[in-house]
């Protein structure tokens, strides 16, 4: 049997503007796209808002999600980069419409 691996990536990274960190909901979905295409299966991703920072605001996470749903399947590990004041249970659990969409069906 072949050996099998999960390649996970994480293309916006906690070290927020500059060093190639994509920030835009555009290039952040290209980043993850390019990932995908090069084999990866998971992302690890964090969204930001316009100035380049870890942002809870999950319409953020929603515009990128829905660039890389258009074109891929990869695995989507959203983050917020331990930034809220959401419970525990609250932080790991994304309620974005397109989600609970897919559930129900």
């Amino acid at each position: 049997m072949p050996e099998r691996i999960i390649l996970a990536v994480a293309p916006t990274g906690g070290w927020g503007q500059g060093y190639n960190n994509p920030i835009k909901a555009d290039s952040i979905a290209e980043a993850v796209l390019g990932c995908a295409e090069g084999g990866a299966s998971v992302v690890h991703m964090h969204a930001r808002n316009q100035n380049g920072n870890l942002t809870t605001d999950q319409s953020e996470f929603l515009k990128t999600v829905e660039l890389i749903r258009k074109k891929s399947d990869i695995i989507i590990e959203a983050s917020t980069g331990g930034l809220s004041d959401k419970t525990q249970i609250s932080q790991t659990t994304c309620k974005l419409p397109f989600l609970a969409q897919q559930w129900s069906e």
